[in-house]
């Protein structure tokens, strides 16, 4: 009931009961029921005021120097790949000039070759066509010779064919 009434009076209109000796503070008895006294019950000690165990930090110490020499270990793992990867870059240019000066190299000696050859099968048709013509000069006079000889054969038949002259005795 006190609580009801206690509602009724701050509905009220306020008017100065501090000065009535009747007059409860019923709002400072509330809080002192519903909060306990900053001296009751646990005290809370100051931030960072619960200790942890010393071991505690110690360990995140290490884990932190871990991270801290894994970031360094891959700044240094880049650098060598970096480094590395710029002297395989410069091999391969290297190789890549070689390999286009041999290429050249290669590419000449095939023309001077095919120069060469084409300069051979000219000789060697040359040649060749001019064996023909001998040949074929050649062949000119078979039919001259062929007569000679055919005229020869009817001179050495007409010989054949008169009776022989009979050895005398002597």
């Amino acid at each position: 009931m006190q609580a009801a009434g206690s509602k009724d009076k701050r509905r009220r209109a306020p008017d100065d009961k501090r000065d009535d000796p009747d007059y409860e503070n019923i709002t400072s008895a509330f809080r002192s029921q519903d909060k306990p006294p900053k001296n009751q019950g646990r005290s809370r000690s100051p931030p960072g005021g619960d200790q942890a165990p010393p071991w505690l930090y110690r360990v995140l110490l290490s884990v932190y120097a871990l991270l801290a020499l894994a970031f360094i270990f891959c700044i240094i793992l880049s650098a060598l790949v970096l480094v590395k990867s710029h002297g395989l870059s410069w091999e391969l240019q290297n190789l890549n000039k070689n390999l286009n000066e041999e290429l050249w190299n290669v590419s000449k000696s095939v023309k001077d070759c095919q120069a060469s050859l084409k300069w051979d099968i000219q000789k060697g048709l040359i040649e060749v066509k001019n064996a023909i013509n001998h040949r074929n000069e050649k062949l000119k006079m078979v039919p001259e010779d062929l007569m000679d000889i055919k005229n020869n054969l009817q001179k050495v038949l007409q010989l054949l064919q008169q009776p022989l002259p009979r050895p005398t005795a002597q």
